[in-house]
């Protein structure tokens, strides 16, 4: 028929692979654009979720369907598995613009995903009066006057825990009474 197999298969033992793709993803993307907590999370489902899943198939070899069939494994944990599709859709990208992915479709389009269940409680006003109490006399030893400190700042402002835990003093205005995150 003309075609020469030997040179298809010399093609594909020289495709990208997901392994390949994770590699480059977590040295240019991750190490390079995102914090510390974000880049230990990725680096997480990596190892733990997409390596293992998709890691030695060749990056024009993934189908939506391969991908449909990844998603749905771990509908247990939904808000885990959107956040390592919404990875996964990243990642592709990157492989079309660098040429590594030759089909045009990144397979993770189109995959739609779960509902995640709401985690947002908040204290009534019965409950912020006893830990307000319990804070009163906590910050009363030396040794714990800082982490108290920190609790009434994150139960007043809203803040995240590192946000807090990481605030430096030029980030404060003692006079007006405000917090002036640098990266927020």
């Amino acid at each position: 028929r003309g075609a020469d197999p030997a040179a298809v298969r010399k093609a594909k033992v020289g495709q990208k692979t997901v392994n390949h793709l994770a590699e480059w993803f977590l040295s240019e993307h991750v190490q390079q654009k995102l914090k510390p907590t974000t880049q230990a999370e990725y680096q997480r489902i990596l190892d733990k979720h997409i390596v293992p899943a998709l890691g030695k198939t060749r990056l024009d070899a993934v189908t939506p369907e391969m991908v449909r069939r990844f998603h749905q494994r771990m509908s247990g944990t939904p808000r885990q598995a959107n956040l390592t599709i919404a990875i996964l859709h990243r990642m592709f990208n990157d492989a079309m613009h660098l040429g590594w992915r030759t089909t045009p479709l990144n397979p993770v389009s189109g995959i739609r995903k779960f509902k995640e269940n709401q985690r947002t409680r908040y204290l009534n006003a019965a409950e912020f009066k006893r830990l307000w109490k319990v804070l009163a006399i906590e910050a009363g030893e030396e040794t714990k006057r800082d982490g108290v400190l920190a609790l009434r700042l994150l139960a007043l402002t809203g803040r995240r825990k590192s946000e807090i835990l990481k605030l430096t003093w030029n980030e404060l205005d003692r006079v007006e009474g405000r917090m002036m995150l640098s990266d927020s």
